[in-house]
């Protein structure tokens, strides 16, 4: 008896350009009630201020003490921290801190238990980090001056709008998380933007672990947060598609209102759905099988985390037209 004849659908190569990428990427936007949600900056309607709704974890608790001087609650290790409004601290005692939060797994014969994924420790065990001083998030108020807004494309013949990865890295300061770094990649993840920026206030902690970024590399940035503000609005218009992790974070710290956004911790979002989201680092490795990341001391790369998401979204979009390829074959 011979074996029957089977048909072999052949997978399809997706040829993904540019004008096709961008196309798909407005399926992806986020609506207004999704930015709002997730803590993006929206707009007032009065020039220069954002709205913004924040989660409980990212506000800190500031209490004045006196007329000269507010307490705070480390946002690292949950303790009480003096800082006189001239910046300096009261006490100069070291932070000892968990760089994981509470996870919860099975244990047999103990049910469910709540760990640090850094360094295993139960609920309530001592810290496995130390860090010179405590740090504070800083006050965030609902309401928060000093933002700017993206206008209208410039009235050329040649204008298309386009897609931009973007990422930022944070240190702390006096006054909370503050802008040190901003990398932006174009489609073909090319870099079209680099700085590194000075903050306001004295810094207090470079955050290097995370951030990648040092004193050294600070000591002779004169660029500011404004300076940042100003190119990027010659850069970026109110259709062009920002594209980036959490990057409600990133446009809190640029203070830039924008509503073109994608976001791939909302595109990949985790099994058990907000406010869960997963790690860019987990994504990239899951989906594009690359680790990012990697370096123990070196810090977070923004340029390579930009384009992890640029890459992750021509993955995604490529993944769709593939389906719809093999569906039209099918039928």
């Amino acid at each position: 008896m011979s074996s029957p004849n089977y048909s072999i659908l052949k997978k399809k190569e997706v040829v993904l350009t540019n004008a096709i990428f961008i196309q798909y990427m407005h399926s992806y936007l986020l609506t207004e009630e999704q930015l709002i949600e997730n803590g993006y900056p929206r707009s007032t309607g009065e020039p220069g201020v954002a709205s913004i709704v924040r989660k409980p974890d990212d506000v800190s608790d500031i209490k004045p003490v006196g007329p000269n001087a507010q307490r705070h609650t480390c946002c690292r290790c949950g303790k009480l921290f003096i800082i006189y409004n001239s910046g300096s601290y009261q006490s100069t005692e070291e932070c000892c801190y968990h760089n994981k939060r509470l996870q919860k797994k099975r244990e047999y014969g103990e049910g469910v238990i709540s760990y640090y994924p850094c360094c295993q420790g139960v609920r309530g065990s001592s810290g496995c980090q130390i860090a010179k001083l405590h740090v504070t998030k800083g006050a965030k108020p609902p309401l928060e001056s000093g933002y700017v807004q993206t206008g209208g494309h410039p009235n050329v013949k040649d204008y298309s709008s386009t897609v931009y990865a973007l990422d930022c890295e944070m240190c702390y300061t006096t006054a909370g998380l503050e802008l040190t770094r901003v990398s932006v990649v174009g489609i073909n993840k090319e870099s079209v933007y680099e700085s590194l920026v000075k903050p306001d206030f004295p810094v207090v902690d470079y955050n290097t672990k995370y951030s990648g970024i040092t004193a050294q590399d600070l000591l002779t940035v004169t660029t500011r947060l404004q300076d940042v503000q100003r190119d990027l609005l010659n850069l970026f218009y109110e259709d062009t598609i920002l594209l980036g992790h959490s990057l409600e974070s990133d446009l809190q710290s640029l203070k830039i209102i924008h509503s073109c956004v994608v976001d791939t911790a909302l595109v990949f979002p985790h099994r058990m759905g907000l406010p869960y989201k997963r790690a860019l680092r987990n994504v990239t490795a899951e989906f594009l099988h690359k680790i990012i990341q990697d370096e123990v001391d070196g810090g977070h790369d923004s340029k390579e985390d930009a384009i992890a998401c640029m890459d992750l979204m021509k993955w995604k979009i490529k993944s769709d037209l593939q389906k719809t390829t093999r569906r039209g074959s099918v039928t």
